[in-house]
């Protein structure tokens, strides 16, 4: 089952309005589509508000699967948000929430790397894959991404470690900060972020 290209988050919320309705209303009475949510509470509350306010966002607790299970069955999309530490450790979790998920038309998952999520693709989605959607954040971190990669470079270049560790102990440090001129940047890798972080250096750096 292939990838559609990325669909960010606040688009497809606006996008789901068009799924058929659910038992959440907005202000103004309108149903609001019914979204499960796979991750850290921490994370489902970093979703911005403006998003919150065009879908009705439920998150999945394994603990409690039971009591969920008409709320569930009313959700026509699922959004796994990868816990920290853990990219993609959700498999076993979003196969045992799948089969409760019968109007599931849409799944997105906010990490571009997806490998431990074969087992589940495999097993629940491919299947389905004429009636669901599969998206992941491919795009969606290109850009900062390629700055951190441009802030490295600089922070290694120019040392700054070392000029951090001489400030409290009030340290004259005197040494030879090198510079980027002439200079190869390496990039293993040119997908979405390999690009993003080679066009942030030959900016900064144009010749």
């Amino acid at each position: 089952m292939a990838f559609r290209p990325l669909i960010p988050l606040a688009i497809a919320a606006s996008s789901a309005a068009s799924f058929s309705s659910s038992s959440s209303s907005s202000a103004s009475g309108a149903a609001l589509p019914t979204i499960a949510v796979v991750g850290a509470e921490e994370s489902l509350r970093r979703i911005p508000s403006t998003t919150k306010s065009k879908v009705n966002l439920v998150r999945v607790d394994p603990a409690t699967l039971a009591a969920q299970s008409d709320t569930l069955a009313a959700a026509e999309g699922l959004l796994w948000i990868p816990d920290p530490g853990s990219p993609s450790a959700a498999s076993d979790t979003l196969k045992t929430v799948w089969p409760l998920l019968p109007r599931c038309r849409w799944v997105h998952s906010f990490a571009a790397g997806v490998d431990g999520l074969k087992p589940f693709i495999d097993a629940c989605l491919a299947p389905a894959s004429d009636r669901v959607t599969l998206t992941n954040g491919r795009g969606a971190f290109s850009s900062s991404l390629g700055e951190y990669a441009l802030a490295s470079i600089l922070y290694f270049n120019k040392q700054l470690a070392r000029c951090a560790a001489n400030r409290p102990a009030k340290k004259w440090d005197y040494f030879t900060m090198d510079v980027m001129a002439d200079k190869t940047v390496g990039l293993v890798g040119y997908g979405s972020i390999g690009q993003s972080a080679g066009k942030a250096v030959k900016g900064a750096f144009p010749t």
